[in-house]
C-alpha cells in the first residue's frame, strides 16, 4: 500500500476544502487524489460528500494522520465526553511556539496533544510546558503501541489517552487540574485583542489608551495583575461565546462523518453552511 499517497489524501482534510466548497471553487485535488488511491471503480452516481468518505476509510484503515485522530475527538469527546451543549471545540490554538491540536471549552478547558504512530516525542515536553501555563486539564491522545512511552515522558497530572484499532478512546490515565500553574499572560497572549479588552473591560473596568500604539503594551500589563484562576475563568467564557453553538451544531449534523472535525472547527455563516452542505449533496464529476 506505500505506493499509494496517503499523505495526499490527509491533506485534503483541511479548512481550504471547506472553502473550496462555499466558493464554489474547482475540486481538482480531490479528483487528482482518486488517481493515486486503491479505488478501482468508483460509482458515478456517488456524491461528493460520499466520495470524501470513502477517501476518509482509507486513511482509517491504512495511514491513521492526524486528522483521523481529530475527527475521532471531534465525535467522541466533543459529542460524547463533553456533553454541555455550549461547550467549544477549538482546534490549532496557538499557545507561545505551540499549536494545540483540540482544546474543548465547557466549564473548564481541556487540551488534546496529538501523537500518532508518525510522530515522535522531542516536542512533547515543550507543547506541554506551553499548554499548562494556559489550560486546567492536558491529555496526550496516542495509538495503543504508544502509551508506554507517553506514559513514561509525561508526569503523572497528564492524561492519557489511547485510540484503538476500532476508533474507541482508551482511557489510560485521567488528568488531575492545572489551575495552580495557569499564567495571565500566556492567556492574553493567546487571546485576540477584541477579547482580551473585553474581559479587562468586565473585570477592571478598564478603558484603553487613546494612542492606538499603546494599547497593547498598556492591556498586557493590565492583564497580569489579574488573579490566574479569574484569568483562566475569564478565557472560558470568552471562548465558549467565539461561535453560535445551536446553529453550528445542527450543521456538523448534516456533515458526513468524516468531515465533523472540519465542521466543528469552523467559523462559518448560516449561509456558507448551506452553500457546503449543497455542495457536497451533488454528484462527484470524474
Amino acid at each position: 500500500m506505500s505506493t499509494y499517497d496517503w499523505r495526499g489524501i490527509a491533506q485534503l482534510f483541511h479548512q481550504s476544502l471547506f472553502k473550496r466548497l462555499t466558493e464554489n471553487g474547482d475540486l481538482d485535488n480531490l479528483r487528482c487524489v482518486l488517481k493515486y488511491t486503491p479505488i478501482t471503480q468508483l460509482d458515478q452516481s456517488l456524491n461528493v460528500g460520499e466520495v470524501i468518505d470513502i477517501l476518509y476509510q482509507l486513511l482509517v484503515t491504512h495511514y491513521r494522520s492526524e486528522y483521523v485522530y481529530k475527527n475521532t475527538l471531534a465525535q467522541k469527546i466533543k459529542l460524547e465526553r463533553h456533553l454541555e451543549k455550549q461547550s467549544r471545540l477549538i482546534t490549532e490554538f496557538r499557545i507561545n511556539k505551540s499549536k494545540a491540536d483540540t482544546v474543548v471549552i465547557n466549564g473548564t478547558s481541556t487540551v488534546y496533544e496529538i501523537k500518532t504512530e508518525l510522530d515522535s516525542l522531542n516536542r512533547l515536553p515543550g507543547q506541554l510546558a506551553d499548554y499548562a501555563k494556559v489550560f486546567d486539564k492536558l491529555y496526550v491522545v496516542t495509538y495503543p503501541d504508544g502509551i508506554k512511552r507517553v506514559l513514561e515522558a509525561t508526569s503523572s497530572n497528564i492524561g492519557v489517552i489511547a485510540l484503538n484499532d476500532h476508533l474507541e478512546l482508551d482511557v489510560l490515565r485521567e488528568a488531575s487540574t492545572n489551575l495552580h500553574a495557569i499564567e495571565p499572560l500566556a492567556i492574553f497572549d493567546a487571546l485576540r485583542r477584541s477579547e482580551y479588552l473585553e474581559i479587562l473591560s468586565r473585570t477592571r473596568r478598564y478603558t484603553p489608551p487613546a494612542n492606538a500604539f499603546e494599547v497593547y503594551r498598556h492591556a498586557r500589563a493590565e492583564f497580569a495583575k489579574l488573579d490566574a484562576e479569574e484569568a483562566h475563568a475569564e478565557m472560558v467564557r470568552i471562548l465558549k461565546s467565539r461561535t453560535k453553538c445551536l446553529s453550528q451544531m445542527k450543521f456538523v449534523s448534516k456533515l458526513p462523518l468524516s468531515l465533523r472535525s472540519l465542521g466543528l472547527s469552523s467559523e462559518l455563516s448560516r449561509k456558507h453552511h448551506e452553500l457546503i452542505l449543497n455542495r457536497i449533496a451533488k454528484p462527484i464529476i470524474l
